[in-house]
């Protein structure tokens, strides 16, 4: 027994430094990170299944099969972060990043990509439903295997898209894969493409056969084809119909729903199509008033709503906008129409009107809704006009400045959350017309409203929207500076900008006559964009907006940088295409101008840029074999970095490797080894630990290039000695298994062979071919080295050589589907290794900007391994994995280590999840918190509308600004009957939904004992010492703290604190604030207890407090509703300083050691995220924990107490019966709440909460299924019940 586990043990462990190197160039890659958590996960359950069954001390049943099945999870788990790291590359790279060809069909989960929330206005008179009976009737038909196909065309406004998208909505148990993309430009389109491309390589979900399909819209057409699910495919908003010809899905199978203006999309590529049109004038009527109030649908109203809809022609956005205005404006329906037949409208020619989509029904519509509007409103819906329509952000519309124009906007630096700040009003104003409509967490508007809104602007009133809508931008958008190599941290909020740059430059290009001339920065905004869009290898659309920057540029003298810097992105994305002429020319031409600056003196001749230059020709000059040429460009570059080295010293030391190269390939091989000796040197002088590591992996590909420069001039032992530093060099930086390593034990084997010397050459061989095998794909490379050991074999007379000179040729075929052939020599093979260039791993993103095909190449096979990248492992695991480390190393070295060591595998951070599970399960119920009374949680949360509150005093006075309310009259009667004299008992009720802030724990118990903390670490940061009987306990402080508590409300837009005590009661912040949230509904004088006109109750007034605190015993109080997307707890393992003393009971725990910084970080984080907006998935994990306590909580009390071995299994199957059947129970189990959940909908609180929620249930699940399997005595997936 312990011989297996020890085994297994010495195989983890030496998979374990791989990990430990594993991806520090993604750091910040969620799904990279989170693989590796998942290792890390699966590593601990392995030893924690050895732990088990060590400390029985014998070999219990099915012991080999639940190590087995531990092994295989981890095995399973760490093919996972090769996937992910090759996704990572994918996503930093395009298809020249994925190092994995994993061969995998489709997957065929349930995928929505774009498709919006579905319309609860929707309307659906008798046309309409005829307009779905006709698309069911093509879309729907399965009899046919051929492809499907519908166009809904009309006129812009009247519903084409509100039809496709409830179609989508309506059958979204028919196609398990909808993809609704936005195709009225080619940048929004290519955009849809590409990030449905990402989704499915992040996702495992390529099906497709080989890395090199580098355009986005194959990658997912081709996943498409080789779907097995039904999948429909829209193409929403189409204006030019060739833009769908040249995307359009090459498979006979599948749907495909279009929405355009154009008519000819019903013909093709469309198979059928209807015309959407207004709706009949009945009809119209119908859908205006379903819109209004239910008080406003008499026969009367009917009689005008028939009129408004005659007088709009059924125009169904002109409908929308007019019940808006109508419910708003507190018109009638009446006066609605006497206003419309008596407005003016806009004299438009009918062409005009056809082409522009929309009919004078909308512009009147539009003329009204706008009139009245402020100032800001009407300024923010302009510039709403020239943003995406979709993704409107806050950001964008808001400003502090007002420019000498006199064009305001709200400011940004009001707090959003106030009810009074004025872009809550001005927003508020777009919305109750329906000109602008909210899509969490941003604004959305119909692009015929824009389209009326730019129409209707004057020359100079849309120059002037347009330059400040791209003034906003650029300054939101990531700059692209001088010498900084990549952005690659910058690409979330490039991502967050990216639509309204398309959007900016389609518009500019749609009216550049009247937009002209543009403002300055509009060049620089649309070069750091495509900067960014090259980095990230999305083509098209960086070539798009990089030659509208061009264009703007050479017509001004003014921005010859920033040309230069276009150049540079054109030439870098011609040659990503291998277009190495078009690249020359464009590099060419940013050399020229940068040479042009600095004869200007507008660049000094040392600038980096300047350098950069000369490297990016340089690179391209190779690509085209002009060696000579690319010599002198790299000594130029050189000459330019050794003026400054230290600020360039990592691209000098690269700059003088790529000199080597091109030198060796000119046959200057002294010349050459001079070059890589300096770069060397360089590398040598670096006296920062940092720097010295970024040139290590320069420093890898100089020695290999050293040794390959001796071998050509003879000298086989110099050689020898270069390549074997590189490989010591390799081991200690990437471990064995890599390709880098095994390339070099390659060419030592082959240097060996050279010697004579073929057991050492054999033995090398051999261990680049373990380093091979383990890399799918890598056909190339295992082909020549199988080769070169069928020759060492054929040497040591080893009847093995034929078989694996076969096995050589098999391997060539599939690398590059060459036929074997027996003239085939050891130097046919060689042709097969991709030279690696020198490259440092922190300039990856920069070879996007200057790749030559050797650096394509480098990117598609660097593994995933560096011995500067440390594991970004889930917070919570730091402390177990440290003594995990130790028990692994300690137990391969012992393997009959005492049982008396295994208790260290228990450490107290692994208890954390329990804790935050306990902290959810016992918000707002009062027995938890009275049994642990020291609060560590914080929530956001919300009283709903029309909740009633009650607040008792002594006298019948006006209330303070700051005092209590409860939730139950009870206890505000119960708190007050007791003192002297008649009380007065105020109810109130919420008008609105308000914001409060729940403070777990007995938090509103002023005593010691821990019970105040964590609102004095809120407060102060930290717990103060106690002594008896001082200040800070005492009942008058108490009101000190109340008053700091709302000094911090009012900040943040939050009214009160909810905390429990006998019951649970409101700290209201504001009683005199004229913007009510409380109205007085009562006002009750209650007589003394034990007088004459008493009450009855009046004397039992203690008793019912104490029962209306009952109520919530164990039921949660259902009057506040947590925001578990805002739940904060110093459980988190982020806070460091808090807990030190984890393995005590939950009520022994203190916040007195939190550090000033934790507190102060805590405080910043509850802060931040009333303000900011965030993925939220809407689940109520309160329902989610209290399942998990129903469903297991009896079962584990009465499995500890079964007293047979018949009723434990029937406890354990009733417990995991729905998770029984094939292997992979416990995760099932495990998962069974969450599994469903991605990580992009969740906000970052909620995956500490699904991780806690996981462990514990994780937990659970493993106790369970032990006593259920050794109880059947199964072991395994033999014999299971299925």
């Amino acid at each position: 027994m312990v011989e297996t586990i020890s085994q297994r043990l010495d195989n983890i462990r030496h998979s374990l430094p791989r990990f430990a190197r594993l991806c520090g160039a993604y750091r910040g890659t969620e799904s990279v990170e989170q693989s590796l958590v998942a290792v890390y996960r699966d590593i601990i359950g392995f030893c924690e299944e050895c732990f088990n069954t060590l400390r029985r001390k014998r070999a219990i049943l099915g012991f080999q099969s639940r190590l087995d099945s531990a092994a295989k999870r981890v095995e399973e788990s760490s093919e996972r972060v090769e996937k992910d790291i090759n996704a990572a590359l994918c996503s930093l790279f395009g298809p020249h990043g994925a190092i994995f060809n994993t061969q995998q069909s489709p997957n065929t989960k349930h995928m929505v990509w774009g498709l919006k929330a579905r319309n609860d206005r929707f309307f659906c008179g008798q046309s309409r439903e005829n307009i779905f009976d006709n698309m069911s009737a093509e879309l729907l038909l399965w009899a046919e295997p051929r492809q499907k196909s519908f166009s809904l065309h009309g006129f812009g406004g009247v519903g084409k898209s509100a039809l496709a998208l409830e179609f989508a909505h309506r059958h979204q148990d028919v196609f398990p894969i909808i993809l609704w993309f936005n195709a009225d430009t080619p940048s929004n389109l290519a955009q849809s493409f590409s990030g449905v491309a990402q989704y499915l390589i992040h996702d495992q979900l390529k099906g497709l056969g080989a890395p090199e399909v580098s355009n986005d819209k194959f990658r997912v057409f081709n996943w498409l084809r080789n779907s097995e699910e039904n999948w429909l495919l829209v193409y929403d908003n189409v204006e030019d119909i060739k833009l769908v010809h040249s995307n359009w899905p090459d498979c006979s199978k599948g749907s495909v729903l279009i929405t355009s203006q154009n008519p000819d999309t019903a013909f093709q590529p469309a198979r059928r199509g209807c015309s959407v049109g207004p709706m009949p004038t009945g009809e119209g009527a119908e859908f205006l008033l379903s819109l209004l109030p239910a008080k406003m649908r008499s026969d009367a109203d009917r009689v005008f709503a028939n009129k408004i809809s005659d007088i709009l022609d059924g125009w169904s956005l002109a409908l929308t906008i007019s019940a808006d205005v109508i419910r708003n404006g507190l018109w009638s329906l009446k006066t609605f129409e006497r206003y419309l037949r008596g407005s003016s409208t806009f004299d438009l020619e009918k062409a005009e009107c056809t082409s522009s989509g929309y009919n004078k029904s909308i512009r009147m519509v539009w003329e009204v809704a706008v009139d009245g509007l402020s100032l800001e409103a009407k300024n923010m819906f302009d510039l709403c006009a020239f943003y995406d329509s979709d993704r409107i952000l806050e950001g964008l519309i808001t400003s502090s400045i007002t420019n000498e124009h006199g064009f305001s906007l709200p400011s940004h630096t009001e707090p959003l959350t106030n009810p009074n700040c004025r872009f809550h009003d001005t927003i508020s104003e777009l919305r109750q017309r329906s000109l602008v409509e909210k899509n969490e967490p941003q604004f959305k508007v119909h692009r015929t409203l824009q389209a009326v809104a730019i129409k209707k602007m004057t020359p100079e009133r849309r120059r002037l929207v347009f330059s400040i809508a791209v003034g906003i931008v650029a300054s939101k958008y990531p700059k692209h500076l001088p010498g900084q190599l990549h952005m690659a941290h910058l690409w979330m909020d490039c991502e967050l900008y990216l639509p309204h740059v398309i959007s900016l430059e389609a518009k500019y290009k749609a009216s550049s006559s009247s937009l002209n001339p543009p403002p300055p920065e509009f060049a620089e905004l649309l070069y750091n964009c495509s900067w960014y869009l090259m980095e990230k290898n999305r083509i098209d659309l960086a070539f798009t907006l990089a030659r509208t920057g061009h264009k703007l540029c050479e017509d001004s003298d003014g921005c010859k940088l920033i040309l230069a810097g276009i150049c540079t992105v054109l030439g870098a994305l011609h040659l990503d295409k291998n277009e190495t002429k078009d690249a020359y020319e464009y590099l060419d031409k940013a050399r020229v101008l940068r040479e042009e600056e600095v004869k200007n003196k507008r660049l000094t001749e040392f600038d980096p840029r300047l350098a950069n230059s000369y490297s990016d020709l340089a690179a391209s000059a190779t690509a085209l074999e002009r060696y000579d040429e690319a010599v002198k460009l790299n000594y130029r570059s050189i000459k330019i970095r050794q003026k400054k080295p230290d600020i360039q010293i990592q691209m000098l030391s690269l700059t003088y490797h790529n000199l080597g190269t091109s030198l060796a390939k000119l046959g200057k091989v002294d010349d050459a080894r001079v070059a890589l000796e300096n770069s060397l040197e360089i590398s040598k002088g670096r006296n920062d630990s940092s720097l010295r590591e970024h040139a290590i992996a320069n420093d890898m590909r100089t020695l290999y290039a050293l040794g390959n420069l001796h071998l050509d001039q003879g000298h086989l032992s110099e050689a020898l000695s270069r390549h074997e530093e590189a490989l010591k060099l390799r081991l200690k930086t990437l471990g064995e298994k890599h390709l880098m390593t095994g390339s070099s034990y390659h060419k030592l084997g082959s240097l060996h062979l050279k010697q004579g010397n073929f057991k050492k050459a054999r033995e090398l061989v051999e261990k680049a071919l373990r380093a091979f095998d383990k890399m799918p794909g890598a056909f190339g490379e295992r082909a020549r080295t199988t080769y070169l050991l069928s020759t060492i074999c054929r040497e040591l007379n080893d009847p093995e050589a034929e078989t694996l000179k076969a096995r050589a040729g098999e391997l060539r075929k599939k690398h590059n589907n060459t036929e074997p052939d027996l003239q085939d020599t050891q130097a046919d093979y060689d042709k097969l290794h991709v030279p690696l260039v020198a490259v440092e791993p922190q300039h990856w993103a920069e070879l996007v900007s200057n790749p030559t095909r050797d650096h394509l190449n480098f990117l598609r096979l660097f593994i995933h391994n560096d011995r500067r990248l440390a594991p970004t492992v889930d917070r919570q695991y730091p402390t177990l994995m440290l003594l995990l480390l130790l028990f692994l190393l300690s137990l391969s070295t012992h393997p009959a280590l005492s049982t008396s060591q295994f208790p260290l595998l228990h450490p107290s951070s692994d208890l954390n999840p329990s804790f935050i599970f306990t902290s959810l399960h016992g918000l707002l119920r009062q027995t938890p918190n009275t049994l642990s009374p020291n609060g560590f949680s914080l929530v956001i949360g919300i009283i709903p509308a029309s909740t009633p509150l009650y607040h008792a005093r002594k006298d019948s006075g006006a209330l303070p600004r700051v005092d209590w309310l409860s939730f139950d009259a009870e206890m505000s009667y119960g708190i007050m009957s007791g003192q002297h004299g008649e009380t007065w008992l105020h109810t109130f009720v919420t008008t609105r939904n308000v914001k409060v802030l729940i403070f777990d724990g007995m938090s509103a118990a002023i005593r010691n004992g821990g019970t105040m903390d964590s609102q004095m670490v809120f407060l102060y940061g930290s717990v103060p010492a106690e002594a008896s009987g001082e200040p800070e306990w005492s009942d008058k402080p108490e009101f000190e703290r109340a008053a700091a508590l709302c000094a911090w409300a009012q900040e943040h837009g939050v009214e009160g604190y909810v905390r429990m005590n006998t019951g649970f009661e409101v700290l209201w912040c504001d009683f005199t604030s004229t913007n009510r949230s409380l109205n007085l509904v009562s006002k009750l004088r209650l007589p003394p207890a034990a007088t004459t006109e008493s009450l009855p109750w009046a004397n039992a007034a203690g008793w019912e407090w104490i029962r209306s605190a009952t109520w919530h015993f164990n039921a949660p109080e259902l009057r506040v509703l947590p925001d578990y997307c805002r739940f904060f707890t110093f459980y988190d393992p982020a806070f460091k300083s808090f807990p030190s003393n984890l393995i005590t009971r939950k009520a022994s725990h203190r916040l007195t050691g939190v550090t000033k910084a934790d507190a102060a970080a805590f405080k910043a984080l509850i802060g931040e995220s009333i303000h900011s907006s965030m993925p939220c998935s809407g689940l109520d994990w309160r329902r989610v924990i209290q399942d998990i306590m129903d469903r297991y909580g009896g079962r584990i009390r009465e499995i500890s107490h079964a007293t047979t071995m018949e009723r434990a299994r029937e406890i354990a199957f009733a417990s995991v019966m729905p998770f029984l059947g094939e292997p992979g129970e416990r995760e099932r189990c495990t998962c069974a709440y969450t599994g469903f959940l991605r990580d992009e909908v969740l906000a970052p609180q909620e995956r500490l909460i699904k991780d806690s929620v996981e462990v514990v249930l994780g937990r659970i699940c493993g106790v369970f299924l032990e006593v259920y399997l050794e109880s059947m005595g199964w072991s395994g997936g033999e014999g299971r019940w299925n």
